[in-house]
């Protein structure tokens, strides 16, 4: 019963990956780092704005989300309590979003799954 789900799942993802990961490694049809260095050389300082934009987020979000669930705990006032639930609720529905955009690469006209399926073939 597990073999049908566990076949869409290789196929779909694991195979994928598993060819991404020998194709970065690929430079010139032998093995080398070269596409990583490349990529240093070429993406440092976007690398490192990501990597501080990431934190700060991570931040302003942890220190709103403590600050709302403690008003949610100890917080009076009815209609401000049912707001922030709501507000609260939010992040649920990025993954889904989130999801959504993957797919829709993988699967968009020249996407990673139609080169590989249709590039194989």
């Amino acid at each position: 019963m597990v073999l049908p789900a566990l076949a869409v799942i290789l196929l779909l993802f694991v195979v994928p990956l598993a060819v991404s990961v020998a194709g970065a490694f690929e430079v010139g049809g032998e093995f080398g780092f070269g596409n990583f260095v490349k990529t240093f050389e070429l993406y440092t300082s976007d690398i490192l704005f990501t990597l501080m934009i990431v934190g700060l987020s991570t931040a302003i979000i942890g220190g709103l989300a403590i600050a709302i669930g403690g008003y949610l705990t100890l917080g009076e006032n009815p209609r401000a309590v049912a707001l922030l639930r709501w507000l609260y609720r939010w992040p649920m529905f990025i993954p889904f979003i989130v999801v959504g955009q993957v797919l829709r690469t993988f699967l968009a006209k020249n996407g990673l799954m139609n080169n590989v399926l249709i590039g194989a073939g």
